[in-house]
């Protein structure tokens, strides 16, 4: 694949109304395949600071079934509305929704996800 394959298939889902411009997925992303950019950035060791631009930071990959995947899709569409409805500009998908998802469960209820999965009597 060229680089202007390459390039051409990481923008091709870019919407410009989106808020973070950070949703670089396409559909050969939804069976698990990643293209050799993607590869490549995940390997590079980055800085993970606040101050680091999303695109900086490694990469941590999920990979969930397709209705998992749709319904936190749904959540963070329903939860940028909201913050559109209010008036604050909506979140990035990256910086704000993701960020905050992971921390609540680390930070607010890393108890209660250890019962969740079974592993509380260990």
């Amino acid at each position: 694949m060229s680089d202007d394959d390459v390039l051409r298939d990481r923008f091709r889902s870019h919407q410009p109304d989106q808020t973070d411009g950070t949703d670089n997925t396409d559909d050969a992303n939804d069976t698990g395949e990643t293209d050799n950019a993607d590869v490549t950035h995940e390997t590079q060791e980055t800085d993970t600071t606040d101050e680091t631009s999303v695109r900086e930071r490694k990469q941590e990959a999920m990979y969930l079934r397709p209705e998992q995947r749709e319904r936190l899709r749904e959540f963070y569409d329903e939860l940028d509305g909201r913050s559109k409805v209010a008036g604050e500009g909506g979140l990035a998908k990256n910086d704000d929704f993701y960020e905050a998802f992971v921390a609540f469960v680390l930070n607010e209820r890393r108890e209660e996800f250890i019962e969740y999965l079974d592993l509380d009597e260990l």
